[in-house]
C-alpha cells in the first residue's frame, strides 16, 4: 500500500480505513507503483487477503522536509491487517540524518 501526500484515498475515508477496509486502489496501474511525490495512492488485494499470503513483516516508509526519510519495520507473524502496528511489534526504526543525505560523513548523536 502507498499513500502520497495530497492524493485521493477514495473510496476510503482515511489511511487506516484504506488499510483495514476491503478496498483495492490502482492495483493494476503501473504508474501508481512509483514512490515519487504526488503519485497515485496504491493498495493491492494482497492486504485484503493477508492470512493467505503469510505476511511476516510490514515496512512503513515516511519522508518529510523537516525529518527526512524514516523507515519502520514491524514483525507481524500471527497478525492480520486489522491489528494496529504498535511499538509492541516494532523491530527496527531507521532515520537518516539530513547531513548524510547531502553526502556528508556519518554522524553519531
Amino acid at each position: 500500500m502507498k499513500v502520497a501526500h495530497g492524493q485521493s484515498l477514495s473510496p476510503a475515508s482515511g489511511v487506516y480505513d484504506l488499510w483495514s477496509g476491503t478496498y483495492t486502489v490502482n492495483e493494476f496501474d503501473t504508474s501508481a507503483l512509483t514512490i515519487a511525490a504526488g503519485t497515485k495512492t496504491y493498495k493491492s488485494s494482497v492486504v485484503d487477503n493477508w492470512n493467505n499470503h503469510h505476511i511476516s513483516a510490514v515496512s512503513i516508509d515516511t519522508s518529510s522536509e523537516s525529518l527526512g526519510p524514516e523507515n519502520y519495520i514491524f514483525h507481524c507473524c500471527d497478525l492480520n491487517e486489522t491489528v494496529p502496528l504498535t511499538l509492541q511489534y516494532l523491530v527496527l526504526k531507521v532515520q537518516l540524518d539530513i547531513f548524510e543525505m547531502a553526502g556528508g560523513a556519518s554522524r553519531l548523536f
